[in-house]
């Protein structure tokens, strides 16, 4: 392989700072906003209800995402990958670091629509993350990921060269994804116990309120989602091993 260095840049989002920032804001907006309701003597019902339900999860959506982003540079050199962080809102996010392939154990990629995610464990056993945002950069981040994925693979190969040997004791692994290990296991009967679970619910006990049968929906929606992923990448995982 040719000596280069590639530098990919994208969005990338703390995912434990948006869920907590995320409850957080919409806990004390959904206070704030019934307090000024009651104080005006608004009704609540009709299209202020749905305006207010909106406005409940709209506000801490925006806000939790503007802080949790990050401007991320990753840089790819052939010997190690560099990862810096500039966060929108000048806060210490993520840190930054720079990984020798030397030093690495294991790594994997995955995406959920359009969600991008790199772990990589090093050989103490420490976890570097990278997830990137939602639709932003998708063709950056793949370019990122074969880009990588390629200098592993030719450090594997020059690994067992300078080693003359077949052991795979000094590469870098491939690790399972989120859904191929026993998490993925556990999410598919989560998944089969609701797709069961919520329909037999609504057929005994009939729907109590329009209000149940929405989340409900949304339930049985994830749950299909989840059980067909797990399928699909369990089965990439079985192929893979059999060409291999």
């Amino acid at each position: 392989m040719k000596t280069e260095q590639r530098q990919y840049k994208f969005i990338e989002a703390s995912w434990v700072l948006m869920l907590v920032s995320f409850i957080g804001i919409m806990i004390l907006n959904a206070i704030m906003i019934f307090k000024l309701l009651n104080y005006f003597e608004i009704p609540k019902n009709g299209a202020t209800g749905i305006f207010v339900i909106i406005l409940i999860f709209i506000v801490p959506i925006l806000l939790s995402r503007i802080l949790s982003f990050s401007r991320t540079t990753v840089t790819l050199n052939q010997k190690e990958i560099k990862v810096k962080r500039h966060s929108i809102i000048g806060l210490s996010i993520k840190s930054d670091f720079t990984l020798p392939y030397s030093q690495i154990d294991s790594f994997v990629f995955q995406d959920d629509q359009n969600w991008y995610w790199l772990k990589i464990k090093d050989s103490k056993g420490k976890v570097y993350r990278i997830w990137k945002f939602a639709h932003f950069k998708n063709k950056e981040f793949k370019a990122f990921r074969d880009r990588l994925t390629n200098e592993i693979n030719w450090f594997n190969q020059e690994t067992t060269k300078s080693n003359n040997i077949d052991s795979s004791d000094n590469k870098i692994i491939a690790a399972d994804n989120i859904y191929q290990g026993t998490a993925g296991i556990i999410l598919l009967i989560i998944s089969v116990i609701f797709i069961i679970a919520i329909p037999v619910f609504l057929i005994v006990f009939g729907v109590p309120n329009l209000r149940v049968l929405g989340p409900g929906l949304i339930g049985i929606s994830g749950a299909i989602f989840t059980f067909f992923k797990v399928i699909h990448e369990r089965k990439k995982k079985n192929t893979i091993a059999n060409n291999g």
